[in-house]
C-alpha cells in the first residue's frame, strides 16, 4: 500500500498480486498526523491493465500528481488516476515489496493519453443529460416510511424501523443504450438502488450496508432480504466496495447482464465486481428501496443522468433503427440473421440493415450469446467501412461497456483480434504503423476480465519491423524495439533482435552496439531498475548469432524475371489486351519464384503479387482481364471447383484476379481453409474475395469471414 496524504485527505494506492495484479485507489482521510487512513472509499482499479503491461517480470512504474489528480502509469499506459486536491505532502509504504530503487525526477512530458482522457472526461460531463425533473415516481413503501421531495428537485427516502420491506420506482424517460449516473447523499446502510420492469418488484438491487471490519459503509449486490452488514476482505487482500456517504453510481445494461460501478466525484470509477446476470429484458424502470426494520435507514436522489452510447447507437441510420424490429430473444445468432434476412425492406441495403436490426437488439436488452455476437458484428462492420481508427476505438470501449467479460475467454480473444485486424487495416490501407496503431489501446482499453487479453500478435509485429527497416527510419526502429521489450511484448518475436541489432548499427551517430556497454548502461541506468540480467537478456546483447540475415535474402528465380520483365515491357506500352492475354495464359510452374520489381530493386515479388500490383497500378487492365475473360474465368474457376482441383483454382484466382470468377475462387479456398481449421487462411482469402465480388456474394463473403 502507498499512502499519500495532503493533509487530512488522501490517496491510498493498493496493489494485490494474487487478484490479477491489480492496482487499485481509495480516498481516504486521517486523523491527526496519522500515517494510516481512518476511512476508506473505492475511488477506481487499474480495470486490468497493469496485467496486461507484463508487471508480473517486474519494471519501473511511474507515480506522479498533477492538475488535481494522482496519476499511477507504467511508460505510456495510465494505470489509473485519482482525484486529490493539493500535491502530496506525506507518502508512506506499508506491506511487503522488494524496492530496486526509488527516484524522484522532474518529468517532461505527460504520459500518452492523460490530457485527452481529462477532455474526454469533460465531454462525458456535457453528454449527461439530467432528467431528475423528469421521472414520474410510484410508491410501495413499508410501513413507517416516507417520501421527501426536495425543493431542488432531489428525492428523499426515509424509512426510520419500516414494518416492511419497500420502494418507490419511476420510468425511465428513455430506455436502450445510455449510462444512468445516480448522483446520492445522506445514504445510511439498509438503503439501495434497484432496475426493475414495469409493475413488477425489483430484483436487481444494489444495497449500501454497512461493513464491520472496516467500520464503514460499502455497496454490494443483495436477495430480496433485509440484510444491512457485512463483513468484507481485510483491503490487505483484496479491493472492498466501500463508499462515501455521498456516493456516485453508473448503471449500464448490456446483453442480459447490468454493469454498475461506483465513484467518490462521479469522474473516476470504480467497477468492483462482476455483472448483475441472468437479466430479464425489459429493464424500464429505476427503483429505491428500503430494508424493513432499519433504524435511520435514509437515501437522497440528488440527480439522474442519462449519456448516450453514441458510438453504438451511431452505427446505423437512425431512421432505419426505427424500423428494424426488436428480435430480443432469438435462439441464436443464426436464428437472428435469418429472421432480418426475411424481413429487410427492399429500399435498405442488406448491410445498413444488419446494423440497424443489430443496434436495435442492443438498444432492447437482448439475451447476452446474441448481444456478443451482435457486438461483434458492429465492430466488423466498422472495419469494413473504413472508419477513422479513433472512432471504432470509441465504438470498441462501449462495446466493452455493454458486455461481460467475465465468464467467456473466446470473446475476449475476440476483441483482441478487432485490433489486431485493425493494425492491420491501418497498414493496408494508409500505410499507418500496424502495431504501433493499436498497442497503447489495447493496452490501455479497460477490459475488466480475468481471462488473459492476447496484445501480441506476431505478424503486426514483424510487419512494422520489416517496414521501419525497409523506410530506413533506424532511430524509429530502435525506439519500438525498446518499447517492445520494456512492455515484455517481443518474447515471441525472434526477429526483433536481428532488427535491434541493424537499426542500431545503421542510425546516424550510433556506433555499433558495444556488448560490454550495453551491461552497464542496463545494469546501472537508470537506477530504479538495476538489477542482475537474466540469462536471455545477456545472451540478446553479447550474442551477435552467425545465422542472422536479411529476411529478404532470397533466391532469385531466372523463369519469374523473365516472366516479370515481359509483362512490364507490355504494360509500359499500354498494350492492356495483350497483357491480358499474357497473364491468362501464365504457366502454373512459375508461381513460386521471386524477382525484382521493376520500379524498386528492393521489393522482391512472386508472379502472383506482381500481377496483383499491376491490376491495381493499371486500371485499364482490370477491364481487359473483365471484358475478354471474364465468361471463360467463371467457367475455369467452377470446372476446377467441382474436380476438386485446389491448385488450379489458386491459379486462376491470381490470373483472374480483376474479374467476378476470382472472388467466387477465394470463397471456395477461403470454405476449404476454414473446414480445415485454418483461420488465418480463411481469413486472408475472404478479404481478397470482398475485393471483386458483386453485392450478392460480398454478403456470403462478408458473413463467412464473421465465422474467422
Amino acid at each position: 500500500q502507498i499512502h499519500l496524504f495532503s493533509g487530512d485527505r488522501g490517496v491510498t494506492l493498493t496493489f494485490h498480486e494474487d487478484d490479477y495484479f491489480r492496482w487499485s485507489a481509495y480516498a481516504t482521510t486521517r486523523v491527526a498526523e496519522s500515517p494510516l487512513p481512518n476511512t476508506w472509499a473505492l475511488a477506481t482499479t487499474d480495470d486490468n491493465r497493469n496485467r496486461r503491461t507484463e508487471i508480473r517480470v517486474g519494471g519501473p512504474m511511474e507515480l506522479r500528481h498533477r492538475d488535481g489528480e494522482v496519476i499511477l502509469s507504467r511508460g505510456d499506459v495510465v494505470l489509473l488516476r485519482a482525484a486529490l486536491d493539493g500535491p502530496p505532502t506525506d507518502v508512506y509504504f506499508a506491506g511487503n515489496a522488494l524496492f530496486h530503487g526509488i527516484t524522484l525526477v522532474r518529468t517532461k512530458d505527460f504520459p500518452r493519453g492523460v490530457a485527452a482522457e481529462a477532455d474526454a472526461n469533460k465531454t462525458r460531463l456535457a453528454e449527461r443529460k439530467n432528467v431528475t425533473a423528469e421521472l414520474a415516481w410510484k410508491e410501495q413503501l413499508g410501513a413507517g416510511a416516507r417520501v421527501e421531495k426536495l425543493a431542488d428537485g432531489a428525492v428523499r427516502l426515509v424509512a426510520d424501523g419500516a414494518k416492511a420491506r419497500g420502494w418507490l420506482s419511476a420510468p425511465l424517460p428513455k430506455v436502450g443504450l445510455h449510462e444512468i449516473v445516480l448522483q446520492l447523499e445522506d445514504v445510511t446502510s439498509g438503503a439501495g438502488i434497484s432496475l426493475a420492469r414495469d409493475n413488477e418488484r425489483p430484483a436487481l438491487t444494489l444495497r449500501f450496508v454497512n461493513d464491520k471490519r472496516h467500520n464503514g459503509l460499502a455497496l454490494v449486490p443483495c436477495p430480496d432480504d433485509d440484510a444491512r452488514e457485512v463483513t468484507l476482505q481485510p483491503i490487505a487482500e483484496r479491493f472492498q466496495p466501500l463508499v462515501t456517504r455521498s456516493p456516485w453510481v453508473k448503471l449500464v445494461v448490456g446483453p442480459g447482464i447490468v454493469r454498475w460501478w461506483s465513484s467518490v466525484d462521479g469522474v473516476h470509477w470504480a467497477e468492483w465486481q462482476q455483472p448483475l446476470i441472468n437479466v430479464p429484458v425489459g429493464l424500464t424502470q429505476l427503483a429505491l428501496h428500503h430494508v424493513a426494520t432499519a433504524p435511520e435507514c435514509r437515501l437522497t436522489l440528488k440527480s439522474v443522468s442519462l449519456r448516450p452510447l453514441d458510438a453504438i447507437l451511431g452505427a446505423a441510420d437512425e431512421g432505419q433503427v426505427a424500423r428494424a424490429p426488436a428480435l430480443l430473444d432469438p435462439k441464436d445468432f443464426e436464428t437472428w440473421s435469418k429472421t432480418v434476412a426475411e424481413q429487410k425492406p427492399a429500399d435498405v441495403p442488406p448491410a445498413d440493415w444488419r446494423r440497424a436490426c443489430a443496434v436495435r437488439a442492443l438498444a432492447g436488452g437482448c439475451g447476452k450469446p446474441v448481444g456478443s455476437a451482435l457486438a461483434l458484428l458492429l465492430l466488423q462492420e466498422s472495419l469494413e467501412r473504413d472508419q477513422p481508427v479513433d472512432k471504432q476505438v470509441r465504438l470498441m470501449e462501449q462495446v466493452l461497456q455493454i458486455s461481460d467479460l467475465r465468464e467467456s475467454a473466446p470473446f475476449v480473444a475476440d476483441l483482441a483480434k478487432h485490433f489486431h485486424r485493425l493494425g492491420a487495416a491501418a497498414f493496408d490501407r494508409h500505410r499507418q504503423r500496424p502495431f504501433s496503431a493499436v498497442r497503447h489501446e489495447l493496452l490501455a482499453l479497460p477490459f475488466h476480465t480475468p481471462h488473459a487479453v492476447p496484445v501480441v500478435e506476431p505478424q503486426l509485429i514483424r510487419t512494422e519491423l520489416l517496414l521501419l527497416l525497409y523506410e530506413s527510419r533506424w532511430q524509429d526502429a530502435v525506439e519500438f524495439c525498446r518499447q517492445l521489450r520494456f512492455f515484455r511484448l517481443h518474447e515471441q518475436v525472434p526477429l526483433l533482435d536481428w532488427a535491434d541489432a541493424l537499426a542500431r548499427r545503421e542510425s546516424p551517430g550510433r556506433e555499433a552496439p558495444d556488448p560490454a556497454a550495453e551491461l552497464r548502461t542496463i545494469t546501472t541506468k537508470p537506477r530504479f531498475i538495476r538489477r542482475r540480467l537474466t540469462r536471455g537478456e545477456r545472451d540478446a546483447i553479447i550474442k551477435q548469432k552467425a545465422g542472422w540475415q536479411h529476411p529478404f535474402v532470397e533466391e532469385l528465380n531466372k523463369e519469374t524475371y523473365n516472366t516479370l520483365a515481359e509483362l512490364q515491357g507490355i504494360l509500359d506500352s499500354a498494350a492492356y489486351d495483350d497483357a491480358a492475354k499474357m497473364i491468362a495464359a501464365l504457366n502454373p510452374e512459375l508461381m513460386s519464384g521471386v524477382a525484382p520489381m521493376a520500379d524498386d530493386d528492393r521489393l522482391l515479388v512472386s508472379i502472383p503479387a506482381a500481377i496483383r500490383l499491376a491490376i491495381s497500378d493499371y486500371p485499364p487492365l482490370q477491364a481487359a482481364m473483365d471484358q475478354r475473360y471474364g465468361a471463360i474465368a467463371q467457367l475455369r474457376v467452377r470446372q476446377s471447383i467441382n474436380a476438386g482441383n485446389v491448385a488450379a483454382v489458386e491459379l486462376a484466382a491470381v490470373q483472374f484476379a480483376a474479374t467476378e470468377a476470382a472472388a467466387e475462387a477465394r470463397q471456395w479456398l477461403g470454405d476449404r481453409a476454414l473446414a480445415m481449421g485454418w483461420f488465418a487462411r480463411a481469413a486472408a482469402e475472404y478479404r481478397r474475395a470482398t475485393a471483386t465480388a458483386g453485392p450478392n456474394l460480398r454478403d456470403a463473403v462478408q458473413a463467412r469471414a464473421r465465422l474467422t
